[in-house]
């Protein structure tokens, strides 16, 4: 499984190589080629995460796709998964000649963790089949950010930022809803949080 994902790696840094060495690939070529990436702290997908994103439409739309590891400590062996999101930033302002923000961009994600013991939870001896639906392997959520970001005059990165994340995921809506659990918790307990970069090629 780690293989895999080095191997993702390594074809993502190739990508990049490719961009910058073959302006001629064909026109479906270019669209696979990552437009910018990103790292995040937390937020749900992994301690720390990294991958490439792709602009969809007029830098508004965007697809990002995330590698995320929770590192082995005494009492966990490490953890992994993968993430994709889709996100809309449809306003952005400029603060001066170089310096940009971005104060909504709204999203979805979906997240999925390696891993037999995430598999779905099936012991019949000691719970009925059915009692725990939910498989533990995969989330999806919804998110928003804001983000400040700084354009600069070179060939490779054209921009890059900081951002904030907070997050909500299907499994925390169902708990928080379920048996009246909401008369207990707070909303504010429901929210993930996260912060990242992001560069643009």
């Amino acid at each position: 499984m780690r293989r895999r994902h080095y191997i993702l790696l390594i074809l993502f840094c190739l990508s990049i190589t490719v961009r910058a060495q073959d302006s001629s690939s064909s026109s479906f070529a270019k669209k696979l080629i990552p437009t910018g990436a990103q790292g995040q702290f937390a937020g749900n997908i992994g301690m720390v995460s990294i991958g490439p994103n792709w602009n969809l439409y007029k830098k508004k739309l965007h697809l990002e796709y995330s590698f995320g590891i929770v590192p082995e400590n005494e009492f966990l062996k490490p953890i992994y998964s993968s993430a994709l999101k889709l996100r809309f930033t449809p306003w952005k302002f400029d603060i001066d000649d170089k310096t940009h923000l971005y104060p909504v961009s709204l999203g979805i994600g979906i997240n999925y963790t390696y891993g037999e013991r995430y598999s779905k939870y099936n012991n019949t001896s000691q719970y009925e089949r059915g009692y725990y639906w939910w498989t533990t392997a995969m989330r999806f959520g919804s998110f928003y950010q804001i983000e400040i970001s700084r354009s600069f005059d070179t060939e490779f990165i054209k921009e890059a930022g900081l951002y904030f994340e907070t997050s909500i995921w299907d499994l925390d809506l169902y708990n928080y809803s379920a048996n009246e659990n909401y008369k207990q918790l707070s909303y504010m307990e429901l929210l993930t949080l996260g912060a990242g970069f992001r560069v643009y090629f």
